[in-house]
């Protein structure tokens, strides 16, 4: 059952095993690939994972967790690519199947860290959510 392939919207998933998005907290600071990164990618593809889903990537700089989370922008997307075709190729290469990628974008709204310090983007107040937080600047 594992290894049994399922089509889901049009994709065709090679099995059903899969590695979920975590945070490897070790992109570049600009929010490119970095070394870790890529390492770690590379060793989901041999793995022969019918899926491969991209830890959270942030969607503008100012919603970062942190300082070295992935930031997807014009400038990061050539190393993204580059990326993409060597898990494919590394996948391959191994003897597995091409995995299915998936990209988790995000937003970290309230608790941003760009820089390593809180700097919070809150779209509306929410007394519970902010609660033991009132300390902090919004």
């Amino acid at each position: 059952m594992l290894n049994d392939n399922l089509t889901v919207y049009g994709k065709t998933i090679p099995n059903r095993v899969v590695f979920n998005p975590m945070e490897g907290c070790d992109g570049t600071f600009a929010g490119g690939i970095g070394e870790l990164t890529k390492r770690r990618y590379l060793r989901f593809a041999e793995s022969g994972a019918g899926i491969i889903w991209f830890e959270a990537t942030a969607v503008s700089s100012e919603c970062r967790a942190n300082p070295r989370q992935l930031f997807l922008t014009p400038e990061t997307a050539d190393g993204f690519k580059k990326l993409l075709d060597e898990i494919r190729e590394r996948a391959l290469k191994t003897g597995g199947p091409v995995p299915l990628l998936v990209l988790q974008s995000t937003n970290s709204g309230r608790w941003s860290k760009p820089d390593g310090a809180p700097r919070p983007i809150v779209a509306y107040r929410n007394a519970l959510w902010e609660k033991g937080k009132e300390d902090l600047e919004y």
